[in-house]
């Protein structure tokens, strides 16, 4: 399936194409990764995967791929379904086409999960003849997620950060994100699609909130004195770690003052 999207297109708090306005290098320090540096945002692919299970293991296979890309004039939604697992191998082969020339992955847990599972089934399709994908320039959101968030707020799942940080409302057609790999199971013994249809819609939400969320990020670290005082102490303790010091004086700063100011005004 493939959908393109104006890049005014908006999902969450701004438009798609407000991704585009930042530079390499800042994505670069949010990944901790300097090959990033090099890399032009529009060349960035956005990365989701629906699997047979949740934690991995030989016998688990991405089932749906959902792959987010800026071409001149928009942002490209291609999603790739297995209706049968014989075809894996061509939607390996087909994914791998469509990742030629882009210049850096982004995923949400995908160090961990999406391209481990990935780079493992392409072994088993294509015999190792291929550069796995995680050796790639690539933006995790997950680890600056929490860096920017943990402990405000109760979870760092993306449908988490699409509630309190992003602003995002998913439909009625949304289907929780454990009960997936039963629904595909479902799916080969009945063939009936109507969940399916939920499942893709869930995995194209996934993409788009994963613009608006690498967007968000970079905001943040490009103009923290923008930031809500929770935000800028979050900042500030990330720059720390980083040993940027200066920029975590000016970042606690602004949180202090931030701070202040709201005691002021509940105190008024």
């Amino acid at each position: 399936l493939e959908e393109t999207l104006p890049l005014d297109h908006r999902h969450g708090p701004g438009a798609l194409g407000d991704l585009l306005r930042y530079p390499p290098a800042l994505a670069a320090e949010l990944a901790g990764n300097p090959a990033l540096a090099a890399a032009d945002l529009r060349g960035l692919a956005f990365l989701d995967t629906e699997t047979t299970g949740l934690s991995g293991g030989a016998g688990t296979f991405a089932f749906l791929v959902g792959l987010g890309r800026f071409v001149d004039d928009g942002f490209v939604l291609r999603q790739y379904f297995l209706r049968a697992p014989a075809e894996e191998r061509a939607m390996l082969v087909a994914l791998l086409a469509d990742l030629e020339g882009q210049t850096a992955l982004v995923t949400f847990n995908g160090r961990g999960f999406d391209l481990p599972l990935l780079d493992t089934r392409l072994i088993v399709a294509l015999k190792g003849r291929h550069q796995p994908l995680a050796g790639r320039p690539h933006l995790d959101l997950l680890l600056p997620a929490r860096r920017l968030w943990r402990g405000r707020i109760a979870s760092c799942a993306l449908s988490s950060l699409e509630t309190h940080a992003l602003q995002v409302a998913r439909s009625g057609d949304d289907v929780p994100g454990y009960l997936i790999p039963g629904m595909y199971v479902d799916f080969l013994r009945t063939g009936d699609p109507a969940d399916m249809l939920r499942v893709l819609y869930h995995n194209a939400m996934d993409v788009l909130s994963m613009v608006a969320l690498a967007a968000h990020l970079l905001e943040a670290r490009a103009r923290p004195a923008a930031a809500s005082a929770p935000e800028a102490l979050a900042l500030a303790r990330w720059r720390a770690r980083e040993a940027d010091l200066p920029r975590a004086e000016f970042d606690y700063r602004h949180a202090l003052r931030g701070s202040l100011a709201l005691g002021d005004r509940l105190a008024a």
